[in-house]
């Protein structure tokens, strides 16, 4: 029974972490922002894709360039954490830690 619940917690971070990942960055269609002084206070939008089996349409989120980053870097981060902290047992597939 608890093997279902980590399986489903797992399931649930990575979906909530794989969404931004497909996401489609409006700063990229535009120049580097880089380039700019204030480029961390800049608002980017970023839409996602409906849920599946729903028909409401893609969501549009908006928020800082600074966000956004800081955003990515913890999805990346804990995509590299349940990486790393996968369980190794062989079989049945039940970590034991």
């Amino acid at each position: 029974m608890t093997y279902k619940i980590f399986f489903g917690a797992i399931a649930a971070g990575t979906m909530a972490i794989a969404v931004p990942t497909y996401a489609q960055n409006a700063a990229e269609e535009t120049a580097e922002d880089g380039d700019r002084p204030n480029a961390a206070r800049t608002i980017v939008c970023r839409r996602y894709a409906a849920p599946t089996g729903t028909r409401i349409g893609t969501r549009r989120i908006c928020k800082t360039q600074a966000e956004w980053t800081r955003l990515d870097m913890e999805a990346r981060v804990a995509i590299e954490r349940n990486q790393v902290n996968r369980c190794q047992t062989p079989g049945d597939g039940i970590c034991n830690n």
